[in-house]
């Protein structure tokens, strides 16, 4: 019942259900005479749960044909397409982790800074401090960051989550007189997290200013956006596991 499904795409237990009660062939497929009754979809929907709950042979099937189409050369590796749908969020308001992280300063965040300020002041504000972004300067020759203050920010240990700790030494931010801004840890001491890939999302952002990748980004929604909105729109394929017209 589950090949059916798969195969044909008719992605509903339910539906599923309803077809090979009256489809011959489904019913010679599955050895089932013409007088027997098909089992409930809640049924088969229990006892797929309970069977696949823990199990990767979905997951090993998958790869394996995966590899194969690699391996006869079915599979172009020359441009490829990312898709966010599937990527997990952090969209959990009760679960969050505090951190400080690198804060990488644009220029038009002091532009923006200057007209909020002329419009508190419009109306009796009280401006904000330019020193709301923190600028931090890494040194990557010695492996260490540059504080606002020219104090060092050393290498000390690498988390299990894979971020690289800088940290300031309190003696210099006792008496710093930018400490406040910087940090309010009790400790007095500022921390920095990188990441281990952080350059390789440098560099991915890199490419986005150049020629080259400006040219094939347009391409995205002219080409591969429209016909996926194409197919689920027009012809009804919202839902499909089939290859080919």
């Amino acid at each position: 019942m589950l090949i059916i499904n798969i195969v044909f795409g008719i992605n509903s237990m339910r539906k599923t259900c309803q077809e090979i009660e009256v489809n011959l062939a489904y019913r010679w497929f599955l050895g089932l005479s013409i007088d027997e009754k098909i089992p409930n979809f809640s049924t088969w929907s229990q006892n797929y749960i309970r069977r696949y709950k823990d199990s990767t042979i979905f997951q090993e099937i998958f790869m394996e044909i995966l590899e194969q189409a690699v391996d006869y050369g079915f599979v172009d590796f020359t441009t490829v397409f990312g898709d966010s749908t599937h990527q997990k969020a952090n969209a959990n308001k009760r679960k969050s982790v505090k951190k400080e992280v690198e804060i990488l300063k644009k220029k038009y965040e002091d532009d923006l800074l200057v007209e909020i300020n002329e419009d508190r002041e419009r109306i009796g504000k009280e401006a904000f401090d330019s020193m709301v972004y923190t600028e931090y300067v890494q040194d990557e020759e010695y492996d260490r960051y540059l504080c606002p203050n020219d104090k060092i920010l050393m290498y000390t240990t690498t988390t299990r989550n894979g971020y690289r700790q800088y940290k300031s030494d309190p003696k210099d931010c006792k008496d710093c007189p930018l400490r406040n801004k910087c940090t309010k840890s009790k400790n007095m001491t500022k921390v920095i997290e990188r990441h281990l890939w952080e350059e390789y999302r440098e560099y991915a952002d890199e490419i986005r200013h150049t020629m080259e990748w400006k040219e094939i980004y347009p391409q995205r929604k002219e080409t591969i956006e429209r016909v996926f909105a194409d197919c689920k729109e027009n012809n009804g394929l919202r839902f499909t596991r089939l290859k080919g017209l």
